[in-house]
Formats: C-alpha cells, sequence, structure tokens
C-alpha cells in the first residue's frame, strides 16, 4: 500500500520584506517619458523654429537622461529584502536587479549591528555571524532601520551593538 506523503510546512516566527517605493508602473513610467518626450520636443521645436537651433542636441540630451533615469527605476523596481525567521534560524535574500544573494544564520548567534547617522549620512544596519554579514534596511528610512533592527534582535535574542 502505497501512502501519499504529507507536506511539510514550517511556519516562520517572523518574516519582514521590504521594497522600494514604485509610485508608478511600467505603464505610467512609460506615459510619463513620452508625454515629458512631447513637451520636450514642442519647447525645442518652437525655438529652432525661432532660429535657436542649438536648443535640439540639448532636449536630445535632456530626453536621454531621462530615459536613462527611467529605465535604472524600471530595472530596480522589482528589488526586495525578505528576512525569515524560523526555528533555530535566519535567512535574509536581498534582491538587487535579478541577482539574488542569499544567507543562512544561525538564529542564536546572530548579531544585530547599528551604525548611527553621522551628519548627513542614514544609520546603517547590518546582521552579521561569524565573519559574515549583510546589511539590511536600504529601503527603509533611519527610523525604519532603526525599527528593523528591533524587531530582528527581539525575534533572535541577539546581541546588539551600536
Amino acid at each position: 500500500m502505497v501512502e501519499a506523503a504529507k507536506d511539510c510546512v514550517e511556519v516562520a516566527d517572523l518574516t519582514i520584506i521590504t521594497r522600494p517605493n514604485c509610485s508608478l508602473s511600467a505603464t505610467g513610467r512609460l506615459l510619463f517619458f513620452c508625454v515629458m518626450l512631447l513637451f520636450s520636443a514642442v519647447i525645442a521645436g518652437g525655438f529652432a523654429l525661432l532660429g535657436a537651433w542649438l536648443i535640439l542636441p540639448f532636449a536630445g540630451l535632456e530626453v536621454l537622461a531621462l530615459g536613462l533615469a527611467i529605465y535604472y527605476v524600471g530595472c530596480h523596481a522589482n528589488d526586495y529584502e525578505r528576512i525569515v525567521i524560523s526555528g533555530s534560524g535566519m535567512i535574509v535574500e536581498v534582491c538587487n536587479h535579478k541577482i539574488v544573494h542569499r544567507a543562512e544564520f544561525q538564529r542564536y548567534w546572530v548579531q544585530t549591528v547599528v551604525l548611527p547617522a553621522s551628519g548627513h549620512g542614514k544609520c546603517r544596519v547590518w546582521v552579521r555571524e561569524r565573519g559574515h554579514e549583510m546589511e539590511l534596511g536600504r529601503f527603509a528610512d533611519d527610523e525604519g532601520r532603526m525599527a528593523l533592527a528591533r524587531q530582528i534582535r527581539e525575534q533572535t535574542g541577539s546581541g546588539y551593538r551600536v
């Protein structure tokens, strides 16, 4: 007699997913670019008709720079950080333009390190264990990074250095 295998599902104690604030969809970015292209072409064309033809290359450079910036935003629209704490482990997964870096830590050996903001900089948060570390909270502001560090510290019972 053959028995059906039962799914083994482990419930995470804590899962945190952070993403960048993408206020425009891909369609919205394309529409914005087209509107700005049209706007720039109308203004540059008007000045070119009045004899200021040298404005055309600069308008082209402006549109090119805007297009590159929108392309860059589109490339990083699906970036994320995922932290899963369950059982005796902690998994940190960071996706940066389709490249995923994944690290596994032992929950009770994890140390949370916070470097406070200095001057006009931002505070930085790392988790480290036995020689390897990962920086977290790149999509959050300082307050969010500090909250993230507190949550990790509470869930792991880890050391906390400033």
